[in-house]
């Protein structure tokens, strides 16, 4: 990263993001974003026809991309959990060169993992040991960082929209599809080997960053509304904003500081992110705002 000036676009599984940022001796300072929420996990679990789902999303980047020139910024393009299912069954990296004439890197879910909690750990800068998950639309990452050093990572495809697709379209039965949830999730957890001590988690992804958001927005003692960054939440503020997401769907809406485009990722989400904290006996999050984005850029 030698640049003045770069920027990357990240096609996530709800999300596709761009993030400009001036870079001084390696420190970036982002000034621009812009944010669509696509969804393309979506179109790959109602079977559309991959070529169709690419070239909508190809628009989305060709739009951004255009912005970047307006800055006279060449991004980098990454795609994760939703390109990696596509590129099973089609050849998305030509696809993509061919109506785009840029490359597309498409990361493996150790490369997701490892610059998601890379970013994070320059943003937070932990003295101790610390656990980090990283949690999307379409999978969860956790991992261990000790001693300048990132071990035990482990990726489940529980993100928040697979799940709200797969669970969560009966809002008429909540209890049980929370039910049910919950144990499928759990099916996964039983792999992890994370240690059983008090090390807090450090949480990334827009999740985590929704609820930070909602405990602010309902704290009346706190008068920053936007300080996410670092926020602490424990698993009992946690639970009660689950607890106010169990409304019905008209009810859910007037929940201050709820993202409009997380209504039907947000529940699903926090059950992921408490189930967790139940699975490795910690009730602590350290919320970071920075990470895949951040952490690529590090380390190219």
């Amino acid at each position: 990263m030698t640049d003045n000036q770069v920027g990357i676009i990240d096609i996530g599984s709800n999300t596709i993001r761009l993030c400009l940022y001036k870079n001084s001796k390696n420190i970036l300072e982002n000034y621009y974003t812009k944010k669509k929420f696509f969804g393309l996990q979506e179109y790959i679990y109602n079977n559309v026809d991959p070529a169709k789902a690419m070239s909508k999303m190809i628009d989305v980047v060709l739009d951004m991309n255009d912005d970047c020139k307006n800055f006279n910024v060449k991004p980098f393009i990454i795609g994760t959990s939703a390109i990696r299912e596509i590129s099973k069954i089609f050849d998305i990296k030509n696809y993509f060169f061919e109506h785009t004439n840029m490359e597309l890197d498409i990361l493996s879910t150790e490369k997701e993992g490892l610059y998601s909690f890379l970013g994070a750990i320059n943003n937070l800068k932990p003295n101790n040991k610390k656990l980090l998950f990283d949690l999307g639309g379409g999978s969860l990452e956790v991992g261990e960082y000790h001693e300048q050093k990132l071990s035990n990572f482990f990726s489940f495809p529980l993100g928040g929209l697979i799940l709200s697709m797969r669970y969560f379209n009966d809002t008429k039965k909540l209890s049980e599809s929370i039910n049910r949830c919950s144990i499928y999730i759990n099916s996964y957890f039983d792999q992890l080997k994370i240690s059983g001590k008090k090390n807090d988690f450090i949480g990334i992804g827009g999740t985590i960053r929704n609820l930070g958001k909602i405990k602010l927005f309902n704290d009346k003692s706190n008068n920053d509304k936007f300080r996410i960054n670092n926020l602490k939440i424990h698993i009992n503020e946690i639970e009660e904003i689950i607890e106010k997401l169990m409304t019905p769907d008209n009810s859910i809406r007037d929940i201050k500081g709820l993202n409009p485009n997380r209504y039907k990722t947000i529940l699903p989400g926090s059950i992921v992110i408490l189930e967790l904290l139940k699975k490795t006996g910690q009730d602590t999050i350290h919320i970071s705002i920075e990470g895949i984005r951040e952490g690529y850029l590090m380390s190219h």
